[in-house]
């Protein structure tokens, strides 16, 4: 019974009102302040948590409930309805397109300000000499190996020898840096991806993941 009482109860049924309001606010107030104020501190999370409900309760009185008691709307006919609604969608999708253009402009990110800096798949550019980045692959047991180097520069390079990576997933995230070690430089890489990076055991129950340079 008491479990009952409080499930029917005004705040209960209000909460339950704005849930979704509150599924969609949520997000961009956690966002908002974890790039600008932080949520570490508790006082944050209480003002995330009082500013979602506000801006929640808002658009629940001035948006859904004037779209869905509306007696203009209601008294539209259908062929308008769908296009309005065809319309809106449209408008949606190329707003959305518009603020991801716009991203590195609009973020407070510094990745996304500077994603040259910090995106591990952007293309590779040709070297002050003319050089191109090439790449293959070998098998190696069950693992791949990566090389790496440069081709078709008007100059010697810079560097001789080969550098040898070996690791897991995590290692070959360094790829791009890699790849363009090796173009500017002319050392040959050799990048051994092994899943689980199985080389050492660092805890007494678990493997951990090695990543080796060396240059010769």
């Amino acid at each position: 019974m008491v479990l009952h009482r409080l499930l029917i109860s005004p705040a209960a049924t209000f909460v339950g009102k704005i849930s979704y309001s509150l599924y969609l606010w949520h997000w961009p107030v956690i966002v908002l302040l974890r790039w600008t104020t932080g949520l570490d501190a508790l006082v944050w999370r209480a003002v995330a948590a009082f500013a979602t409900f506000v801006l929640a309760t808002a658009s629940w009185y001035y948006v859904e409930n004037l779209v869905r008691r509306s007696a203009m709307l209601k008294g539209l006919r259908r062929p308008f309805v769908v296009g309005a609604g065809a319309a809106a969608v449209t408008c949606g999708a190329l707003l959305s397109l518009g603020i991801h253009a716009a991203q590195p402009q609009l973020s407070l990110s510094v990745v996304s300000q500077r994603a040259d800096d910090w995106s591990a798949y952007r293309p590779l550019e040709a070297g002050n000499s003319g050089c191109l980045s090439t790449w293959d692959t070998t098998k190696l047991n069950e693992g791949l190996v990566w090389i790496y180097s440069r081709s078709g520069c008007a100059t010697p390079p810079s560097h001789r020898g080969r550098l040898y990576v070996i690791g897991d997933s995590h290692a070959m995230a360094y790829n791009m840096m890699l790849r363009e070690f090796a173009l500017d430089t002319g050392v040959q890489v050799f990048a051994y991806n092994n899943g689980g990076c199985p080389f050492i055991g660092l805890l007494p129950s678990a493997r951990g993941d090695l990543v080796r340079f060396e240059v010769s």
